[in-house]
């Protein structure tokens, strides 16, 4: 009896998101033959969070989290 195919997690960075590159990589993971995840950067959302920690003085931990929801809306 042969083993599953491994998973395949693939992060895929928000810059894409404006790409023309975006289509031919998705297209791309649509025929991979193993189980795959795809896992988004936090585009423009997570780059709003990083402009505005300093200025607004949230902590690291505050960061992470609103990097994480950046990531979701993304």
């Amino acid at each position: 009896m042969s083993a599953p195919p491994q998973l395949l997690v693939v992060k895929v960075g928000g810059s894409l998101g404006g790409s023309a590159q975006l289509a031919g990589w998705l297209d791309v993971f649509t025929r991979c033959a193993r189980p795959i995840v795809i896992v988004p950067g936090g585009g423009p959302f997570a780059d709003a969070v990083r402009a505005a920690q300093k200025p607004m003085g949230y902590d690291d931990s505050a960061a992470h989290d609103m990097a994480l929801l950046a990531m979701a809306q993304f």
